[in-house]
């Protein structure tokens, strides 16, 4: 059975981690390969302790590599590159205590090329040997399901056995981007049972699928569903293109424009500069986002436009440390074409790494996302600031207009002071002070 694996791993030789060195049915094992030449072993442990365990056995391990990962030369890059794969379910001091571990140090010698297969389970539990294997290698693209097999030989019978250690529940809940299963901020597996007595041969069944969604924002999630009677599967339904089995986890976005001189919501005509600070809830630390923005011209809905005819965005890419926090978006533009009093709204998107959409916030109404155009220059009360109309026949009539005309303009007035504020000292109200001459 073993006779083509062997020719051709001497043809093309591999590297073997045993997570176990100080094991002797490891070390009996790696004296055999040793002597083989086909698969070369690598030891974790304490060299000393390894060493003697192998004399005591009599097993030669001579020449063998021995790795201890209390004093291994690369244990700060394989700290980082655990810390970055585990994309904030892990602290960096969780990452090096993992790391002290042979099945979590052996898992990244093989993560990081060092070795090309992991043996491991002689102390160690299955599920603690597995489960570094799907947390740092995971499974191939597309596959959610993890089997296991192994060989009993009973003398010239030979047996494969399959899936004995690992049995797994079907009832789990799969990224659909990746195709591989979700685990909660805690590295929990997303996963549900519910157990029912059917009064009908057709019916439903409700099962509740409760989770820390706060590093999966943004992901289409599909549930995975197994029946079982008796620890035997009788139906299933995993499709991940299946809608109905398909939630999508929000990103919530905020944000607030606001003018990059003094913090307020006016900008001066002429050379201005927006900051729009975008607030983000339920992003995955450590993956790549970019925050796009789009100036939009509040009085006709549509883009604003500078001098060259072209849209005015931003945009700033950021890794977030944590699920929620800000970022900033700067725009520079030219308010060229704008008018006292003319708002620009922000419109904001939030895309992944591949371009896609996550979160958006484009509400054109949104006082906070908004600024209004001020011109220091335009004079506060105009010089004549109603028509002469009427003056060569003052009637009761021509008078009762003026007396409404300025009333109104008054209260205009008034308004736009009370809308926006002067960003420099205004016109000198001399002028409006004066008394008319008769």
């Amino acid at each position: 059975m073993f006779e083509n694996l062997v020719e051709v791993l001497k043809a093309n030789p591999r590297k073997i981690v045993y997570t176990e060195g100080t094991d002797a049915r490891i070390l009996e094992s790696a004296a055999r390969l040793k002597q083989g030449g086909f698969l070369t072993p690598i030891l974790v442990g304490n060299v000393e302790d390894v060493k003697a365990a192998a004399k005591a056995g009599n097993f030669d391990i001579e020449g063998l590599e021995i790795i201890d990962p209390a004093n291994y030369d690369k244990m700060d890059e394989m700290a980082q590159c655990m810390f970055d794969l585990r994309k904030g379910k892990m602290t960096m001091e969780e990452v090096r205590a993992n790391l002290q571990k042979g099945n979590y140090f052996g898992t990244m010698l093989v993560k990081m090329g060092v070795a090309d297969a992991l043996l491991g389970g002689a102390t160690y539990s299955t599920a603690d040997t597995v489960r570094p294997a799907l947390q740092l290698i995971k499974t191939k693209k597309g596959a959610h399901l993890v089997s296991s097999c192994f060989i009993m030989v009973r003398g010239d019978e030979m047996l494969a056995m399959g899936d004995c250690a690992i049995n797994i529940d079907y009832q789990d809940t799969v990224d659909k981007a990746t195709g591989e299963p979700v685990a909660d901020a805690s590295g929990v597996p997303v996963e549900a049972k519910a157990e029912f007595a059917p009064a009908l041969s057709t019916g439903s069944q409700d099962v509740e699928i409760a989770f820390d969604a706060s590093l999966l924002g943004g992901r289409d999630l599909v549930a995975f569903e197994s029946l079982r009677k008796d620890e035997a599967e009788v139906a299933s339904h995993a499709d991940l293109s299946d809608e109905g089995q398909t939630v999508h986890v929000a990103v919530e976005v905020g944000t607030q424009a606001a003018d990059a001189a003094d913090g307020d919501q006016v900008i001066e005509a002429g050379k201005a500069k927006v900051i729009d600070t975008v607030a983000y809830k339920g992003l995955v630390p450590g993956e790549t986002y970019i925050a796009v923005g789009t100036l939009m011209d509040k009085g006709t809905g549509e883009p604003f436009l500078d001098k060259d005819g072209n849209e005015v965005t931003a945009r700033t890419p950021f890794e977030p440390e944590a699920p929620s926090g800000t970022v900033e978006v700067t725009f520079e533009f030219d308010t060229e074409g704008l008018a006292e009093g003319d708002e620009l709204v922000v419109f904001e998107k939030v895309l992944d790494s591949a371009g896609n959409v996550v979160a958006a916030h484009e509400d054109i109404d949104s006082a906070e996302q908004s600024v209004v155009v001020d011109n220091p220059g335009t004079p506060e009360v105009p010089e004549e600031p109603y028509a002469k109309t009427g003056a060569d026949a003052p009637d009761g009539t021509g008078y009762a207009v003026a007396a409404g005309i300025a009333l109104a303009a008054a209260a205009g007035a008034g308004g736009a002071l009370a809308y926006r504020k002067r960003k420099t000292a205004g016109a000198s109200k001399d002028a409006a002070d004066e008394e008319p001459e008769e």
